[in-house]
C-alpha cells in the first residue's frame, strides 16, 4: 500500500483495460461439451460388466488364498 500522492502507473493502467463480458454462446458451448463428458462416462461404466484382466486378477488372487490356506494347514499338520 502506498500513501503517495501521485498516481501509481499499475493500477493507471488497470483502469485503463477493457471490461470482460459473458460470451452466452461461449458459455452453452462449454455446459455442452461437459455434459458430453459426463454422459460418455456414465455410459462406460454402465456397459462395462466385467472385464479380462479383472477376472485374471480375481483368479490370481483366489488361488493365492487357496495356496495360503494349503501351506497353513500342511504347517499345522507337520507340527503336531
Amino acid at each position: 500500500m502506498t500513501i503517495d500522492p501521485q498516481g501509481d502507473p499499475l493500477v493507471d493502467g488497470l483502469s485503463q483495460l477493457a471490461t470482460i463480458v459473458p460470451r452466452a454462446a461461449h458459455d452453452d458451448r462449454v455446459v455442452r461439451r461437459c455434459h458430453l463428458v459426463l454422459a460418455a462416462g456414465r455410459r462406460r461404466t454402465e456397459r462395462r460388466p466385467g472385464r479380462v484382466s479383472d477376472v485374471l486378477v480375481g483368479a490370481a488372487a483366489a488361488l493365492y488364498v487357496v495356496a495360503a490356506i494349503s501351506e497353513a494347514i500342511r504347517l499345522l499338520g507337520a507340527a503336531g
